[in-house]
């Protein structure tokens, strides 16, 4: 699914927990994906931050049954790290 390039908001060293509860917020929603795709195209880093309990973006979509596009999209174009553990667990993606 092709991802309509827009301005990022911030850089890939963004560390902002507001931001990435928002974030969160929209990838957990039942929204088109493409709409998903488009806000997380946003940040310059959706890929490695986390909320207060450790969970990256990836942890929290892959508890959710619709988000595989969303996931698959991490994997591939952020390269997201799947081995990463939370704070709250332990867990890691494949935990999940």
């Amino acid at each position: 699914m092709p991802v309509v390039p827009i301005e990022i908001d911030c850089t890939p060293k963004c560390r902002s927990v507001t931001h990435y509860l928002d974030l969160i917020r929209v990838a957990s929603q039942s929204i088109p994906v493409q709409i998903i795709f488009n806000y997380l195209c946003r940040c310059g880093n959706c890929a490695k931050g986390h909320d207060k309990y450790g969970r990256t973006l990836i942890q929290i979509c892959s508890a959710l049954s619709d988000k595989w596009p969303v996931i698959d999209w991490l994997l591939k174009q952020r390269k997201v790290d799947i081995n990463q553990k939370n704070l709250e667990s332990g867990y890691t993606v494949k935990n999940f």
